[in-house]
């Protein structure tokens, strides 16, 4: 588990990519749960419903399927499906360790009416840093330009938050 996690971390940091990961259907489910439970654990922060919480997160990793699958199918790439979403979710869960807190703190100010600067710059970090490790794993796992692999995961950053604005409202 320990060196599962340190392979994950140095794909966060930008010292390994998804190569470097087995390609393991119960690698890919252990880090699809993991990703899972971190998505509901911070979309729970801000949510009113529980039944809304379970459906964005069924929506956000089906998304993910949808998107970065097409992406490898796309580029030929499709023997490196396994490694590459389980480089995504790995990654992932271990971003929602760290936004988890953040988030929660943003609950704090916002609640109290006043102001919520730095947890909002931090999340706002989380995001970039999100953006920039995902695209990694894409100019990795496509053989594609780093630029180009940021390019894409900002193209899917706003597809999903108009997709998820369109499900779920405004307020998500």
């Amino acid at each position: 588990m320990n060196l599962l996690l340190k392979v994950f971390a140095e794909i966060a940091f930008f010292r390994r990519g998804p190569e470097d990961l087995p390609a393991s259907p119960f690698l890919l489910s252990f880090s699809l749960l993991l990703y899972s439970a971190g998505t509901i654990a911070t979309s729970a922060v801000f949510a009113e419903d529980g039944r809304q919480v379970f459906l964005e997160a069924l929506a956000d990793v089906t998304m993910m399927l949808l998107w970065y699958g097409s992406l490898l199918v796309i580029y030929k790439r499709g023997a490196r499906l396994q490694q590459t979403l389980t480089a995504l979710f790995g990654t992932g869960a271990l971003l929602y360790l760290v936004a988890y807190p953040v988030m929660s703190w943003l609950q704090y100010p916002l609640d109290a009416g006043t102001g919520a600067q730095l947890p909002a710059i931090l999340m706002m970090a989380i995001l970039i840093w999100s953006i920039a490790v995902a695209g990694h794993i894409v100019h990795r796992a496509l053989d594609i330009q780093f630029s180009l692999g940021i390019a894409i995961c900002i193209c899917y950053f706003f597809s999903s938050v108009a997709i998820f604005s369109f499900l779920f409202g405004a307020n998500t």
